[in-house]
């Protein structure tokens, strides 16, 4: 159900709430978080150690920001 609403070119208001129902009901958003976590946490760790403490704290910075945002 939820893969038809997705592909609908003129989706309508009820449809797009249907849809957010269907994916709150499960726990995709949570999972996904999940995985924003653990990525993040990959590309901190493969900031390398030469790069100046600045540097790294404006890449950490980004990450944060990217890891934070919500849609």
């Amino acid at each position: 159900q939820l893969r038809k609403i997705v592909q609908t070119a003129n989706m309508s208001e009820e449809m797009m709430k249907s849809g957010l129902r269907i994916v709150h009901d499960t726990d995709a958003v949570e999972y996904c978080y999940s995985r924003v976590s653990d990525y993040l946490k990959r590309a901190r760790a493969a900031v390398p150690n030469s790069f100046s403490e600045e540097r790294k704290a404006a890449l950490y910075e980004v990450a944060d920001f990217v890891g934070l945002r919500n849609y």
